[in-house]
């Protein structure tokens, strides 16, 4: 995984790349805590080249956005992130549209079969 923090006078932009496991994580929310600690009115977090997004760094992310005074956003969320976050019910919160099912991934229906 990798980290690049972008500072600017009041954006912080953090861009992650890779997984965001249970190692990973450890230094992304470093990141988000060292932009929120720092003051910056607006961070934005690009995670479109995110492969992996555990639960851990869902929370980091949560809790960050609570902690930020100013705006937190993700951007360039990858399918994945959307997925994940999504999943626990936070796309509103940090402006993510639900994931839309690829054509042909979604479940199909066979005479005699009932899909739930």
């Amino acid at each position: 995984m990798d980290v690049v923090v972008e500072p600017a006078a009041d954006v912080c932009r953090i861009v992650v790349s890779g997984d965001i496991d249970q190692v990973g994580v450890l230094a992304f929310r470093r990141a988000l805590e060292d932009a929120v600690a720092h003051g910056r009115h607006s961070i934005e977090v690009d995670l479109g080249d995110a492969t992996f997004f555990c639960c851990e760094a869902v929370t980091s992310l949560h809790e960050a956005r609570q902690a930020q005074e100013g705006r937190l956003t993700v951007t360039r969320a990858a399918p994945v992130v959307r997925k994940v976050i999504s999943l626990v019910g936070l796309a509103a919160t940090f402006g993510l549209q639900p994931p839309t099912p690829a054509a042909g991934s979604g479940p199909t229906s066979h005479p005699g079969t009932t899909v739930a």
